[in-house]
Parts: structure tokens; sequence; C-alpha cells
């Protein structure tokens, strides 16, 4: 009983080792060689953007708050507020390059600063019982980014990361209504 186990598994260890190297072959034969990029390579990556208000760096205007009937609140901001772009993880003087790479990257626009040319002038209604409040800024986006550094063939070192914070579109007065 014992030699025709021992005959059975031998018999099935050498099947399995005439199949291996076939089998082996045929994977070898359709994988395509990977390369891994030149030493010293260093690269920026984008993550999701998310769309942010970036305000213009004024104090909020507020009213209210107003009786049963609700009310009105007229604003206005003088010409030359300006909201810029702000970067964490990096130097100050790095947010010119990440801002170009990162439009390239994902398809958006943004700057640097933008300044309002004119006086912002807005008129809200505000609800019952509530207190408006006013802000001149620019919807914008945060972006995560990560530079990485080729430091050995196929070896990806992180050499920096954080947000990208900056303006995309024009001025603009934002409204938003709070509790007294």
């Amino acid at each position: 009983m014992l030699r025709a186990s021992i005959a059975a598994l031998a018999t099935i260890a050498s099947a399995s080792l005439v199949t291996a190297p076939a089998a082996e072959a045929a994977d070898a034969s359709t994988a395509s060689p990977q390369s891994c990029p030149e030493v010293g390579e260093v690269s920026t990556s984008f993550g999701a953007k998310q769309g942010y208000f970036i305000g213009a760096p004024v104090p909020v205007f507020r009213s209210g708050p107003y009786g049963p009937k609700g009310g009105s609140m007229s604003v206005a901001f003088q010409a030359g507020a300006t909201v810029g772009a702000s970067v964490t993880g990096t130097a100050k003087s790095e947010i010119n390059g990440l801002i170009a790479k990162a439009e390239a990257s994902l398809s958006v626009t943004l700057h640097g600063s933008i300044t309002a040319s004119t006086t912002l002038t807005g008129t809200f209604a505000v609800s019952p019982h509530k207190i408006g409040n006013a802000k001149p800024g620019s919807d914008g986006y945060k972006i995560p980014w990560k530079k990485t550094e080729i430091v050995a063939p196929c070896n990806v070192k992180t050499i920096g990361s954080g947000t990208l914070t900056a303006p995309s579109l024009s001025i603009r007065i934002k409204y938003w209504e709070t509790s007294s």
C-alpha cells in the first residue's frame, strides 16, 4: 500500500514538472517586458480636484438678524480685492510651476492671482430671522499633489506633497446666511 502511494505521488510530481515549463514558456511569450523610468527622473502627479471658494483677504460683511419678514442687504466691495493661489508642502516659489502642471494634467484653468478691476456690488434677499453674510472671492480648486523621484531602477521616492489652492474664475461676491 505504501509503495503504491509513493509511486502515485512520484507520477503526479513528474507530470507537473513536465507541464510547468511549457506553461511558463507560454506566459513568457505573451508578457511584454517592463521598463522603468530613468534614475533621477522627477515627476509631479495630481489627485482629484475639489471645487473651493477662495475668499479675498477682507472681512465678511454681515447684516441682520432680520425680523419675521426678512429683508434686503446691499453690499459694495471696492475694486482691488485680490485672491491669490497658495500651496502647502513646498516653497512658495514653486507655485507657478505647479499651477502650469495642474492645468495640463487636469484640463482646468487656474490663476496665480486675480484682482477685481471694478467695484463689486450685490443685493441679496435675507430670509426671516437670519443674518446675511457676503465676501468677495473666486471659485477655484483645492488639488492634492505629489512629487516623486526615481532613486534606483523601479524604486520611487516621494520628495514632496501637499495641496495647491488656486482661483479659476473671476472675482464675485459669495452670499450665505447664518442663524442669529
